[in-house]
């Protein structure tokens, strides 16, 4: 039986899981604000001559995979499937990490092609 507490952090887990694929869904799409740190760090005059489709991709990928990690937080705190799902964690944010600094040094080397 799960407590009070239990309860309330899984619903937790997936609204923000939930939060998350929504904003993966409108980067993907290319609509909305573009959640990006190369976009937001950027200048007014670079964010007007920027490709903006691959930072919308990246940003899409990336929220998808934290939707995930969400997923998984909700879905443990269900299970009880404590090393199971603490392994997919850690995978997922690895995969995030490891994504975000790829993509972010091929966009770099494309831009100076």
């Amino acid at each position: 039986m799960m407590g009070k507490s239990e309860i309330i952090i899984t619903i937790i887990a997936f609204a923000l899981s939930i939060f998350h694929l929504l904003i993966s869904i409108f980067q993907f799409s290319g609509k909305g604000i573009l959640i990006n740190n190369a976009y937001l760090y950027a200048s007014k005059k670079e964010k007007e001559s920027m490709d903006k489709k691959p930072l919308y991709i990246q940003s899409g990928i990336t929220f998808l995979l934290l939707s995930l990690v969400f997923s998984c937080v909700g879905i443990y705190i269900l299970s009880g499937y404590m090393k199971l799902f603490l392994i997919i964690e850690f995978l997922l944010l690895l995969a995030i990490l490891i994504y975000a600094i790829g993509s972010t040094i091929k966009m770099r080397e494309r831009k100076k092609q």
